[in-house]
């Protein structure tokens, strides 16, 4: 794993950790059946969640140039072969030595991954790190990412709306 390399990390984190506060609110409780585990709220919730996380740092740190990123674990699927690099192996996020389909945001000039759902595969809440992290794992082609996030529009505009600059309304 990477070191955070950026000095703006702790900012980052701290603003992730907002978003995750007001996400946590945001997210339909998780239906389980008798005798399985219960799954954290967060599962499921990783792509809906990383657009409003790329919202709210766009807005609070322009510079980092941020973007939405993803990794499907099933790279044979056909229904996902239009989506993924040629010759891409599996990606998302190491979960129990499987990687999982999973989204979360990237910013290039900073150098960082920021996901505000690793609970969900057994990481911190809210994970900031290195883009060089062997955790996760990018293998949908530029654009794809993008053009899931369209079906989530109506939840992320909902969950934007709860923050206003610099402060979740949860936190005001």
């Amino acid at each position: 794993m990477d070191a955070v390399p950026h000095p703006l990390a702790d900012a980052v984190m701290e603003i992730a950790e907002r978003v995750r506060l007001v996400l946590e609110d945001a997210w339909p409780a998780q239906e389980t059946c008798p005798g399985e585990d219960e799954a954290p709220r967060s599962a499921g919730q990783c792509g809906r969640s990383s657009c409003v996380l790329v919202r709210i740092l766009s807005e609070e740190l322009p510079d980092g140039e941020w973007r939405l990123a993803g990794g499907l674990e099933d790279v044979d699927d056909s229904m996902n072969a239009h989506d993924l690099v040629p010759d891409a192996g599996p990606g998302g996020m190491v979960w129990n030595g499987c990687w999982q389909d999973h989204y979360w945001v990237v910013s290039e000039p900073y150098g960082l991954i920021v996901d505000v759902t690793g609970d969900q595969f057994g990481h911190a809440p809210v994970v900031v790190c290195g883009t060089r992290d062997d955790r996760y794992r990018e293998n949908l082609l530029p654009g794809v990412a993008e053009r899931h996030s369209l079906d989530w529009n109506l939840d992320v505009e909902r969950w934007v709306g709860e923050f206003e600059p610099g402060r979740p309304r949860a936190l005001r």
